[in-house]
């Protein structure tokens, strides 16, 4: 039987078959603080950039910011961590106090930072902090700074910003390794019925609620 959606919920699927041109549309970005390396003919598959930069992105209408940090031994394809920094902390300050940019560096893991500088995590509705996690998941879609694989990215949320993880892990579930929250990551029950009547993003007879994905609480 197929799972119906829910039109409130609809617009904020992932969805595989996305046309590049909306892509486009929908994103403004700006670079900055990028190293642009010279090809390398014994290596043309290494990251053409590193270092760490900034990308803006437009999400119901309003322009958002969020980072991302390259490391220079980053591989083809390889592994990353979407990062919900706490609210009120901005994303290269918090990269710099936590300890995430030597952790990258020393598993070649691309951080993609979001940050909540104005209020907090939980002052935003679900929709919003849909809308902006899924702008920048699909801006780093067009791979015109380095290439990378959707399937093996996981979700870190950090004091407030556990919430705002876990809103997105339970929307995108199907498409996440894993994902690690240590703060209060409480969802509201609405919020969390409606997950429950959406279909999956790969398989529209399966719920999202049943799509199974390692998660760690903590605190």
């Amino acid at each position: 039987k197929e799972v119906k959606s829910v039109n409130d919920y609809s617009g904020y699927e992932f969805d595989p078959n996305f046309s590049r041109v909306d892509v486009e549309i929908l994103c403004v970005s700006e670079k900055s603080n990028v190293i642009q390396k010279p090809a390398d003919p014994a290596d043309p598959y290494r990251a053409p950039h590193t270092g760490f930069f900034h990308r803006r992105i437009l999400a119901e209408e309003k322009e958002e910011e969020y980072a991302v940090y390259i490391p220079e031994q980053f591989p083809p394809f390889g592994d990353g961590i979407f990062v919900f920094a706490p609210g009120g902390t901005a994303t290269e300050d918090y990269v710099s106090i936590s300890g995430l940019k030597e952790t990258a560096d020393k598993y070649n893991m691309v951080l993609l930072v979001l940050q909540s500088v104005e209020v907090k995590w939980k002052e935003r509705s679900e929709k919003n902090i849909l809308a902006y996690a899924r702008s920048a998941f699909l801006d780093m879609s067009l791979r015109d700074l380095y290439s990378w694989n959707e399937a093996s990215y996981y979700v870190l949320g950090m004091e407030d910003g556990a919430y705002a993880a876990n809103v997105f892990t339970m929307m995108y579930s199907s498409i996440l390794a894993a994902s690690v929250m240590r703060g209060e990551s409480a969802v509201k029950e609405d919020f969390l019925d409606i997950v429950k009547k959406l279909p999956s993003d790969g398989d529209k007879y399966m719920p999202k609620c049943e799509n199974p994905i390692p998660v760690w609480l903590i605190g």
